[in-house]
């Protein structure tokens, strides 16, 4: 097994990543198109928040979002732009907005989230004691 290992993306998930791995005694790269921590972590603060279980396909997500969606100024724009790829995608993504869909995902990502509270948990007793938590 290499000693070298790079992790592309510098979030919140990217510096854990690569801390415990630098920490057990790997050499780590950090890859981020942008600002180390500038983006989806800057955004939610680094914060993977256990109690917001479920996910973003809800039913009427599509209606609710489609003016964000062209406001500059919004957390989800998207400027307007001809990328079938893109169009695709969010089309799959307005079939899954239902509540069968929403539920399912939402049993996945609390197991997902119930181990990321236990780890925070960890990771303030034993790393990070002086902030808050």
């Amino acid at each position: 097994m290499s000693d070298q290992v790079v992790i592309i993306g510098g979030g919140v998930v990217g510096a854990a990543c690569a801390y415990y791995l630098a920490k057990a005694g790997k050499r780590v790269t950090v890859v981020d198109r942008g600002t180390f921590g500038g983006a989806c972590s800057h955004g939610n603060c680094g914060y993977i928040s256990p109690s917001h279980v479920l996910p973003l396909n809800r039913p009427g997500a599509v209606a609710k979002t489609l003016k964000s969606m062209l406001n500059k100024n919004s957390a989800f724009y998207l400027p307007p732009r001809i990328d079938f790829s893109l169009w695709g995608w969010l089309m799959k993504f307005a079939r899954r907005c239902n509540d069968q869909d929403m539920r399912g995902t939402g049993k996945v990502l609390q197991k997902l989230l119930a181990t990321s509270a236990e780890l925070y948990r960890e990771l303030f007793e034993s790393e990070l004691t002086d902030c808050n938590w």
